[in-house]
């Protein structure tokens, strides 16, 4: 049985507007939903406007080094919250290894 596994980091500045992730995501191949590592960009009270789990383009099924982390059909980056302090709440539907991110141009 697969459970959900969340994480937050501490409170981070956003330096740049793009979110990078290094790690890894097993899904499973029959059920295509399964497989996906999300992230939601948080203040210790509310969730930003447009950066919740369920707009998050995040990493689904693949191993990689540099995986750019969008939101929206749009997908836009982090530009709106640049500079501000903020925690990154992370999950997983599936078993995954989160390496690292890092914010980038």
């Amino acid at each position: 049985m697969l459970t959900t596994t969340k994480c937050r980091t501490s409170p981070v500045t956003v330096s740049a507007p793009k979110l990078f992730l290094n790690g890894a995501v097993f899904g499973n191949e029959m059920r295509v939903e399964i497989g996906n590592v999300r992230v939601r960009v948080v203040t210790d009270v509310e969730v930003f406007e447009g950066f919740t789990f369920k707009s998050c383009n995040g990493l689904v099924c693949d191993d990689q080094t540099d995986f750019e982390v969008t939101w929206g059909p749009d997908r836009k980056n982090l530009d709106a919250v640049v500079v501000k302090e903020v925690r990154l709440h992370i999950q997983a539907d599936a078993p995954c290894v989160l390496y690292s991110y890092r914010f980038g141009t």
